[in-house]
Order: structure tokens, then C-alpha cells, then sequence
């Protein structure tokens, strides 16, 4: 199946390219172009120049096209840790700005928080259009310090960002784990207590 998915996200792109091509009057067409189109279009809106094998297709199944086209275009979730040793300790974010979309090039500059300090980790709506939130944008955001975050400039179409969460929940929850818990080796060569 996944050949069938890759197959039909290749005419995806190709169309969504040529589509642009025809607009902008040049090619090449990028990647990062191709992705904010696709993330900004709905699926009705696709399926008007990506033919009829796209359009014969069900909901459920152009939205699986336009998420494995989406990952393959962007496949970095831009999450940047700092390690200590082998450990992610680090997250590296910028300021969030009321009503402002997060940026990789922030005015304010980036800056890092300890992930054992993070309060919060919340999907949050970027833009929705629309009545389907499988087409809204989504962006992360947390909380730490009583301030609040992003800590990814990449927006993610609908249930696509719950990867990134799942990783940002997982990776918290680690070090807070860690910080929680005593060091293995200073019980080492303790009796047990009877």
C-alpha cells in the first residue's frame, strides 16, 4: 500500500507544481513552495487540478495522500534539542507573540528551556478555515516558567501534529522522570533493607 500512497502523493506534487508553474509563470517549483500550498489548500480545492484519480479517492484516503506528501516534503518536525551527554535536556525555542505565527528567524531571537521545566505542551490552531480540522494548520506551543513557547516554527495540517506532540510529551516526561528519581548507582552496593 505504501507504494500506492507514494505514487499518488508524486502526482500530487506534480500537479500542485505545475498548477503554481502555470501561476507564477517559472520554474522550478520548490519543495518548501510545494508544502505551504499544500498545507494551505483544502481537499476539495487539490482534487480541482489533481485529477480524477485524486478525486475518485475518499476523504479518508486524500487526506492520507496529502499527509504522506506533507512528511516527505518536510520530514523534520524543526524540534532542536541540546543534549548533555546522551541526553536531551535542552529545547530550544523563541517568545511566543500573541497573534503572531511562530518564525525560524525570530526578531526576539531563540533562546533554550530545560525540558523539566515545561508546564504545558499545546497544539494549538494556526489558521483554520473551514469546517474540517484535518485541513487547519496547527502549531506547538508550551509553557514554562509561567511564559509561553513555540518550539518549532513548522506548521502541521491537521492530525499530523500529533507527532511532534507525542515526541515533545515523551521527551518532558523523561526528564522530569529523571529529575524525579534518585540516581541508580547511589544505591549501588546497599544492602537491601529487610
Amino acid at each position: 500500500m505504501t507504494d500506492v500512497w507514494n505514487t499518488k502523493a508524486d502526482a500530487l506534487k506534480a500537479a500542485i507544481a505545475a498548477d503554481m508553474s502555470k501561476a507564477l509563470g517559472r520554474e522550478p517549483i520548490s519543495d518548501d513552495a510545494v508544502y505551504e500550498s499544500l498545507i494551505c489548500s483544502s481537499v476539495d480545492h487539490l482534487a480541482t487540478y489533481a485529477g480524477d484519480d485524486f478525486a475518485k479517492l475518499t476523504r479518508n484516503e486524500q487526506q492520507g495522500i496529502v499527509s504522506t506528501l506533507l512528511h516527505r516534503l518536510k520530514p523534520d518536525d524543526g524540534i532542536e534539542l541540546h543534549m548533555v551527554g546522551s541526553a536531551p535536556v535542552w529545547l530550544r525555542v523563541v517568545p511566543a507573540v500573541d497573534g503572531r505565527l511562530p518564525s525560524d528567524r525570530p526578531n526576539n531571537g531563540w533562546r533554550y528551556v530545560r525540558l523539566d521545566t515545561i508546564t504545558e505542551v499545546i497544539p494549538e490552531v494556526a489558521i483554520g478555515t473551514g469546517d474540517d480540522p484535518d485541513e487547519w494548520q496547527y502549531m506547538l506551543s508550551i509553557t514554562a516558567g509561567d511564559k509561553k513557547y513555540h518550539p518549532t516554527a513548522v506548521r502541521f495540517r491537521g492530525s499530523a501534529v500529533n507527532a511532534p506532540l507525542g515526541r515533545l510529551l515523551r521527551l518532558v516526561a523523561e526528564r522530569v522522570v529523571a529529575r524525579e528519581l534518585p540516581a541508580v548507582g547511589s544505591f549501588a552496593g546497599q544492602g537491601a533493607r529487610q
